[in-house]
């Protein structure tokens, strides 16, 4: 049993994860943890690396323990400046744990979830362009991931051979893995590009996590976002970078998946795409 309300965010790298958790806490209510997972794998804790799947139903004690530590404060990664003791609980940031949610839920079920997209073309370009690696290896040398969720993916994984190629099937198998492991409403579905335009959404967001959103709330998000820049053509950038057969191939890929639905030709996501991928 935890001891504080605690918040995950999930998003992947080039999310903005970073500013969403700022809208969530603008008024400071939370302690700020960031990637408190990655830190710890890097440490000798190799449980969570990058692109583990953990089965739901592992119950290795080291491994629950250092996840319950993290979660609690006990483990901290903490601003120095915080005052602990006025926060009413904990907001943690991580990238690397779509693979492992499930497991997550399974076992600290009182955690409150939020799972957040963004354009994936609009991720997919800032990756290709930064020359990130795609660690696809990763995925296919996992047999529980492969029988439990990509066994029909495998060619197409096994397949993507451009950056571009990899860096789709990349962020695929991070969103479709991480979907499956629930059905609707365990988890929160937040989308970047609706958060940031429609305040209804942010709204949605505050309900789920258990906090206020009245009119101060609203203004204050609201000149956060004002603050970063953050206005309507916040998602084209990628329409510079990325050719025609790029936007092609890569909606080719999603649709394997069945991710092209989220966002399609719009660039507000449709909600209840994401959620019919869910389990039933």
């Amino acid at each position: 049993m935890l001891n504080k309300q605690v918040i995950l965010l999930v998003g992947a790298a080039r999310h903005s994860t970073n500013l969403i958790a700022n809208l969530l806490n603008v008024d400071g209510s939370y302690e700020d943890s960031v990637e408190p997972f990655r830190l710890r794998g890097e440490a000798g804790m190799f449980s969570f690396a990058r692109w583990k799947y953990i089965l739901s139903h592992d119950h290795d004690p080291k491994l629950l323990k250092l996840a319950e530590d993290i979660l609690t404060g006990a483990v901290e990664n903490l601003s120095a400046e915080q005052d602990h003791a006025s926060r009413v609980g904990l907001l943690v940031q991580e990238l690397r744990a779509h693979l492992w949610l499930g497991w997550l839920r399974a076992n600290f079920p009182e955690v409150r979830i939020v799972l957040l997209f963004r354009h994936p073309l609009a991720v997919i370009s800032s990756r290709v362009t930064f020359e990130w690696r795609s660690y696809l290896s990763q995925t296919l040398s996992q047999a529980e991931l492969l029988a439990d969720h990509l066994a029909e993916f495998r060619s197409c994984i096994e397949g993507a051979r451009t950056d571009l190629e990899r860096h789709t099937v990349a962020w695929c198998i991070q969103h479709y893995v991480a979907l499956r492991q629930f059905t609707r409403g365990e988890i929160h579905l937040a989308f970047f590009e609706n958060l940031v335009r429609q305040p209804e959404e942010l709204q949605r967001l505050f309900l789920f996590v258990g906090r206020p959103f009245d009119h101060h709330m609203s203004l204050a998000t609201q000149r956060l976002l004002s603050a970063k820049s953050i206005d309507n053509g916040v998602s084209h950038a990628w329409r510079k970078h990325l050719s025609s057969d790029d936007v092609e191939r890569a909606n080719t890929i999603l649709c394997l998946f069945g991710l092209d639905r989220i966002y399609g030709d719009r660039e507000i996501a449709d909600v209840s795409a994401a959620e019919d991928i869910m389990r039933n």
